[in-house]
């Protein structure tokens, strides 16, 4: 049903269409003739998993389509802030493009402050009575951050492309700002990477008191005998 009322507007290529509505998630850009088309990854971090939402965006000269299966936080969040801006503004889609970007790098940032949050968690429990459960909870987490890794990556890799090569579709004047955008996703590479490293420091510090509390063992067992 979706398929029919898109290519009834006439104003999409059909590997834009297949794209989208088969894909996976991942964040890519191609160009055509009368389209750009910007394949963007959302994720959110739960109790349980790292979960991940693709979103596509389809510009024209005068048009900015989103095709998305669930309903991710960024758009909702653009939906709800853009129209006094866009009105007062700028009504372009270069604009709405800006603002779709900026609210999905927000949400980047609030899932980099959450993997902090369980790394330093995970850091301070190591000061009480744990079990052999922190290895499960570490290789989660760390796998987790991995996964988030390789949706940072491709994202400034589009952002870089879009602020750096000029389209008929992105205004001069939008450009510098999806560069400054680019330099927000570093951070949050390198903040990535901070995580990581305390979490193998945390691991190495949890064997350190194991084996220390072995060696403390074995020594009273070598007085008795």
């Amino acid at each position: 049903e979706t398929r029919a009322h898109i290519e009834a507007l006439g104003c999409i290529h059909p590997e834009i269409l297949e794209d989208a509505l088969e894909g996976n998630p991942a964040t890519q850009v191609a160009r055509y003739d009368s389209s750009l088309h910007i394949a963007v990854t959302a994720c959110r971090l739960t109790a349980t998993a790292f979960e991940q939402d693709r979103a596509d965006l389809v510009m024209g000269e005068r048009f900015l389509l989103t095709l998305h299966r669930s309903s991710p936080h960024f758009l909702r969040e653009t939906h709800r802030h853009y129209r006094t801006d866009f009105l007062r503004f700028a009504k372009s889609s270069s604009f709405l493009l800006y603002e779709i970007w900026d609210h999905l790098i927000d949400d980047y940032l609030e899932v980099q402050k959450e993997f902090e949050e369980r790394v330093e968690k995970v850091q301070l429990g190591l000061t009480t009575d744990i079990d052999d459960s922190i290895f499960a909870k570490i290789s989660h987490l760390g796998s987790d951050l991995l996964h988030f890794r390789k949706v940072l990556l491709p994202a400034r890799s589009v952002l870089t492309d879009l602020s750096t090569r000029k389209s008929p579709f992105i205004s001069e004047a939008t450009m510098p700002f999806l560069q400054n955008m680019v330099g927000t996703v570093d951070h949050v590479l390198q903040d990535l990477l901070v995580d990581r490293d305390i979490l193998s420091e945390s691991l190495n510090l949890y064997m350190s008191m194991v084996g220390h509390r072995t060696n403390r063992v074995m020594n009273r067992l070598t007085v008795v005998s």
